[in-house]
């Protein structure tokens, strides 16, 4: 019976130890999860402050001079004296240009300008991207774009 009594005594020790170390853990673990809270607290208030880099900014501009001009356009009693014959219906319209298997979304933002090239003195329309990124467009390159804008996003509209 002294061997037993023996094993019991040091089994409710181990017993005791164990709970005592179940204690330190749970309270570890309580700290950390407290930790990861606030971490994940300042994070997000972090992300609510970040300031918008210069290509956000340059295509919020770019969408809002376009919206402008183009309510200029449609609103004006005087009509632009430009040679091309739909420069105010091609302002702020959606575009796309497929590139590396992806559609990359842009907008009309500024009148034709006339730039010589392969088609000499035909008029060429500034494209600005979601990405930043810009480029001159004829009118050719616009259509394909008007296309492939309505092909891969379907929610935007053209106008």
């Amino acid at each position: 019976m002294e061997v037993v009594g023996k094993y019991a005594t040091k089994l409710k020790s181990e017993l005791t130890k164990l709970k005592k170390t179940i204690q330190v853990l749970q309270s570890e673990k309580n700290e950390l999860e407290s930790e990861n809270n606030e971490l994940k607290r300042k994070q997000a208030q972090e992300t609510k402050k970040v300031e918008p880099d210069d290509e956000e900014v340059t295509l919020n501009v770019a969408r809002k001079k376009s919206k402008s001009i183009a309510k200029t356009l449609t609103t004006s009693s005087k009509k632009p004296k430009i040679s091309s014959p739909q420069p105010q219906t091609l302002l702020g319209t959606k575009v796309a240009k497929f590139f590396s298997g992806q559609a990359y979304p842009g907008i009309v933002i500024s009148p034709p300008t006339c730039k010589w090239g392969a088609k000499s003195g035909a008029p060429w329309w500034k494209i600005v991207f979601e990405d930043g990124d810009r480029e001159d467009w004829d009118e050719v390159e616009v259509e394909e774009g008007k296309e492939v804008c309505i092909k891969y996003f379907k929610n935007n509209k053209n106008k």
